[in-house]
């Protein structure tokens, strides 16, 4: 579980947590997208192939902002991008079916990886839950995440909290994750 960026300071007195499927919420800009970013680094340093969803970025501009210079850790991480999944546009389908594809492209993945470990981050369900429908977005995250835990995949979504819906989206939904992780802006 060394993975989990400041675990160890977190836990110090305590005992790890379990393998799981995690929730990360917190306001806007407050370190969110950088603590995925550091998970997935762990994974990718030790050889764990790593899934990220992510609705702000291509896989090429993601690899390129966030892991310049990493040509070779690069190889065990692919990023999806429910809008441009397939060579689609959002337009072209409509959100049940682009949340269906996402859900299929991500199974397969993990198939195909399932005799190793793989970690697994969605960021942001606040994007989601702004594009897609609630109902849609629920049906998607319940299913993602009974086949994330069936095969034993260290994950973490993340949801701002600032916003209405996505305060609402938590409360209905906290119950099917592992665990909840908070972030907070400074003080300052």
């Amino acid at each position: 579980m060394k993975h989990f960026p400041g675990n160890d300071i977190i836990n110090r007195n305590s005992t790890q947590p379990e393998l799981g499927v995690y929730l990360l919420y917190g306001p806007k800009s407050s370190g969110k997208l950088h603590y995925c970013n550091n998970f997935i680094l762990n994974g990718l340093t030790d050889g764990v192939f790593c899934i990220c969803v992510s609705s702000s970025f291509i896989e090429k501009k993601y690899k390129r902002v966030f892991f310049s210079g990493k040509d070779d850790l690069c190889i065990n991480l692919n990023v999806l991008n429910p809008y441009t999944l397939n060579g689609y546009g959002i337009s072209d389908i409509n959100d049940a079916q682009a949340l269906k594809r996402l859900f299929e492209e991500i199974r397969q993945l993990v198939d195909s990886h399932s005799n190793q470990p793989v970690y697994f981050v969605l960021s942001s369900l606040t994007d989601f839950l702004e594009n897609f429908s609630d109902q849609d977005v629920i049906k998607f995250v319940t299913s993602l995440v009974f086949l994330l835990k069936n095969y034993e995949i260290n994950s973490i979504f993340t949801i701002d909290n600032t916003d209405p819906k996505s305060s609402l989206f938590v409360s209905k939904m906290a119950h099917l994750f592992d665990g909840l992780f908070e972030t907070k802006l400074p003080s300052d």
